[in-house]
C-alpha cells in the first residue's frame, strides 16, 4: 500500500483524493475515519488537538473550537466529553456525529497554536452555563494557574455575559 506524501492527518477525503488516494485505498487499513468525510492515516493516535484540527475541516467558515474542547486545548481541566465542541457564526449549520456545535454571535475567539476557539475567559463565561459549581472552581483554577487566562481577561468577559442575551448563571 502506497501512502500519499505528507498525510498523517487529518484530511478531508477530497483533498486525499486529489493527492492520489483512491476510495478502495481510503476505506482499507491505511486510514482511519476521524468524521465523515474526515480521515487520518490509521497509525496516528487521535488526540485531541486532531480530532479538534479534523472537526474545524468539516465545519464553516469562521467555526471556533469552544467550550469543553476549548478549555483542554488552554489546559483547563473539565469533565471528560467525547465530543469535539464548536461555536459557529449565525445562519451557520453543522450535523456531524461526534462534534457538537452551537450557533452563537458575539464569541471572544484567538488563534491558539494555530486553531481557531474561544478565549480563555470567553470559555470560562460559557461553560458557566452547562458545569456545576465544583467543576467550575476546578476550571477556573486550573485555567489560572496554567498561564493566568482568566484573570488577565475576565473583565471583558464577564460585561459579555451580563449583557442582555447572554448566558444565564446557575
Amino acid at each position: 500500500m502506497q501512502r500519499a506524501p505528507d498525510v498523517s492527518g487529518p484530511w478531508t477525503s477530497g483533498q486525499l483524493r486529489r493527492r492520489g488516494v483512491g476510495e478502495q485505498e481510503l476505506r482499507g487499513p491505511g486510514y482511519a475515519r476521524v468524521f465523515h468525510g474526515v480521515y487520518a492515516a490509521a497509525d496516528v493516535a487521535p488526540t485531541l488537538r486532531m480530532r479538534a484540527e479534523a472537526a474545524l475541516l468539516v465545519a464553516p467558515a469562521g467555526a471556533a473550537l469552544a467550550r469543553h474542547t476549548a478549555a483542554r486545548l488552554w489546559g483547563g481541566v473539565v469533565p471528560p466529553t467525547p465530543e469535539i465542541h464548536l461555536t459557529l457564526r449565525p445562519v451557520s449549520r453543522l450535523r456531524v456525529s461526534g462534534i457538537d456545535a452551537r450557533v452563537r454571535a458575539g464569541s471572544a475567539t484567538t488563534h491558539h497554536h494555530g486553531l481557531l476557539m474561544t478565549t480563555p475567559a470567553q470559555t470560562f463565561v460559557d461553560l458557566g452555563t452547562e458545569l456545576g459549581l465544583v467543576d467550575l472552581v476546578v476550571l477556573g483554577d486550573s485555567m489560572v494557574r496554567r498561564g493566568g487566562h482568566a484573570r488577565r481577561a475576565a473583565p471583558c468577559c464577564w460585561d459579555r455575559a451580563r449583557a442582555p442575551g447572554g448566558p444565564s448563571w446557575r
